[in-house]
């Protein structure tokens, strides 16, 4: 969850966490090719992602979708807020410390739920986090 700058009121946000251990196809900065995560990573500004992970998305929100940004004059998959439809550019969610993604406090990390997603994952990104503060707080769901 996080406020909205717009509307003020709170919204869900959504992201990427691969688990440590995971193989997934990672084109970035960093990376262009499989391999194996040696630790959990979130990955943001994420700009291509496959049909069926655009599907599996969907099937959870309609408020994560490929959209334009002027501050970065790019287009990449970004959170809207579920109210007012505001895009939540990824900085203040993933760069900024004491944020959704960047939780300081182990208790706010326990309010980040997981759907677990068995298969694959493929994505250009151009940011990769390594290892997100209090990780093995966040809730799996089955």
């Amino acid at each position: 969850m996080r406020t909205c700058w717009h509307c003020d009121r709170d919204t869900r946000v959504f992201s990427f966490l691969l688990p440590c251990g995971h193989e997934a196809w990672l084109d970035s900065v960093e990376s262009a090719n499989w391999e194996l995560q040696a630790s959990a990573a979130i990955v943001y500004y994420t700009t291509w992602i496959p049909l069926n992970v655009q599907a599996r998305m969907r099937s959870l929100t309609g408020h994560y979708r490929n959209d334009f940004s002027k501050t970065t004059q790019s287009f990449y998959w970004m959170n809207h807020c579920e109210h007012c439809g505001m895009k939540q550019g990824d900085f203040e969610l993933f760069e900024e410390f004491d944020t959704p993604f960047c939780p300081i406090n182990p208790q706010d990390a326990s309010g980040i739920l997981l759907h677990p997603v068995r298969k694959p994952f493929e994505a250009s990104a151009s940011s990769i986090a390594y290892e997100p503060g209090s990780f093995e707080r966040m809730r799996i769901l089955s």
